[in-house]
């Protein structure tokens, strides 16, 4: 798998609140994708849940594991795990 190397810390919170306010109407559908679907679109998504559902980074994880297979690569898992950090700390 070919990494490349993108610094997603400043789209994290704009993406989270994209998502919330589209979700946040009953009925309300959104498909947040990416080139394969595994990695970026998974990186925004697992955010979201953190940041707006108070999810910890693994939970976040387990629970989109069981919906689909994800991926996200291991600069975005870094960059997770900081974002973790930093909401538990909040």
């Amino acid at each position: 798998m070919v990494e490349h190397r993108f610094d997603v810390n400043n789209d994290l919170f704009p993406a989270s609140e994209f998502i919330h306010k589209a979700l946040s109407n009953t009925g309300n559908k959104l498909l947040v994708h990416c080139m394969d679907g595994v990695s970026r679109s998974a990186t925004f998504f697992l955010a979201y849940l953190m940041i707006h559902h108070e999810m910890l980074l693994e939970d976040a994880i387990d629970h989109v594991i069981d919906k689909r297979w994800i991926r996200p690569n291991r600069d975005f898992l870094k960059q997770l795990i900081t974002l973790n950090s930093n909401l538990v700390t909040q």
